[in-house]
């Protein structure tokens, strides 16, 4: 299983079960230390045998639960495809892994409510998706994208580049190159002049612009994701009067001649330009819960919020990154039990208040410790 996507982590936060088993380890893929992943796995299986056995699970139990996934630190050629970390989930009838862009904590969690997600809420934070477009006079590429992940999408029947979509072969134009310097580091940018002079360039790249539209709207109509360019800076202005797309990017673009840059190079330029919008929601939760701080509409005491989450009253949470709050909770009685360290069948209240808010429609951000309101490990805003 490659990297897991929104429509994978909303089976797991919506899993049925009375067992979870929830595996996190880094793994290495390059160098002497890739031999050390199969061999933590194996232990990892070991601690989980011994979680599962505490819980009261029998060895026979057990063996069913775990053995899909023990092939697994058998197998060579599965260790030859790993990425940052490797996340597995375990329950009766159930197996499923994903390769994580992201370094994870190793840990072992047996619940008997849900399966430990906050690593995957913390990855959803930062890898929202969106759509890039590179191009120039010479040169279309379109990708979908994200943080960790980019892959060109065909457009169909789109031109390659800006002379084969008016057709300046066949029509025999007269063009004329004009070289001329841009940016401070002198790199030069062709120009195509027609016989109306500047006008006529113009409006030969704004018919380019508007080809390029029709078939990138063609292919995401009906898409929400944001749209950021990857271009000159005399492209952006024609391309953004020319577009359709309702989600176009038109404070920020990714400036200069694309075609050298490969698409990691392009992903990462693009999203540094994303990030404070993709930021945005985080940002207005934090004011909103600054504003209203000291009233019955925020908490950051555990023993409010937990209960809050399952009756569906928490609308934003936030969760110190790394952070645990191990204990047991008592939903009929709404009795909460915290624990120094893990014991036998606890399980992380903190991901069980984030599941829980999740399966109510409420929002979750992973934040660093220190942005976290009181320095708490987690806090709520409440919707009433």
């Amino acid at each position: 299983m490659d990297l897991l996507n929104n429509k994978d982590t909303e089976k797991l936060l919506n899993a049925k079960n009375d067992i979870f088993v929830s595996l996190y380890m880094p793994t290495f893929h390059s160098g002497r230390k890739v031999t050390q992943n199969p061999i933590r796995l194996k232990n990892l299986f070991s601690c989980t045998e011994e979680k599962l056995l505490a819980c009261g699970i029998d060895e026979k139990q057990i063996s069913n639960i775990l053995r899909p996934a023990e092939k697994l630190y058998k197998t060579s050629v599965f260790w030859q495809y790993q990425k940052n970390g490797l996340a597995l989930f375990l329950s009766w009838g159930y197996f499923q892994y994903f390769r994580l862009p992201i370094s994870v904590e190793e840990i072992s969690v047996v619940s008997e409510n849900c399966f430990h997600l906050m690593p995957l809420l913390e990855l959803q934070n930062v890898n929202q998706k969106f759509y890039l477009l590179a191009f120039s006079q010479n040169k279309i590429r379109f990708f979908k994208a994200s943080h960790f992940d980019i892959r060109q999408i065909k457009l169909g029947d789109a031109p390659k580049n800006f002379q084969q979509a008016l057709n300046l072969d066949e029509q025999k134009r007269e063009i004329q190159v004009k070289t001329q310097p841009r940016g401070q580091r002198g790199g030069r940018t062709a120009m195509f002049h027609g016989h109306g002079g500047e006008d006529d360039s113009i409006e030969l790249l704004a018919q380019y612009c508007r080809i390029i539209d029709k078939a990138i709207h063609q292919k995401i109509k009906g898409k929400t994701f944001p749209l950021i360019l990857a271009c000159d800076d005399k492209l952006f202005p024609i391309y953004r009067d020319a577009n359709t797309y309702p989600y176009l990017v038109k404070e920020v673009w990714v400036s200069g001649n694309p075609d050298k840059l490969k698409p990691e190079q392009l992903n990462e330029s693009a999203y540094n330009k994303l990030k404070s919008q993709f930021m945005l929601p985080q940002k207005k939760a934090l004011e909103q819960y600054n504003q209203l701080m000291n009233t019955d509409r925020t908490s950051d005491k555990i023993e409010e919020i937990l209960p809050a989450a399952f009756y569906g009253k928490v609308a934003q949470l936030f969760i110190a990154q790394d952070s645990h709050l191990w204990g047991k909770y008592d939903k009929d009685a709404e009795k909460i039990d915290i624990h120094s360290k893990a014991q036998h069948c606890d399980e992380d209240l903190l991901n069980l208040c984030a599941i829980q808010t999740h399966n109510h429609g409420g929002e979750i951000f992973v934040l660093n410790p220190d942005k976290m309101p009181n320095n708490s490990s987690i806090a709520a805003l409440f919707r009433y």
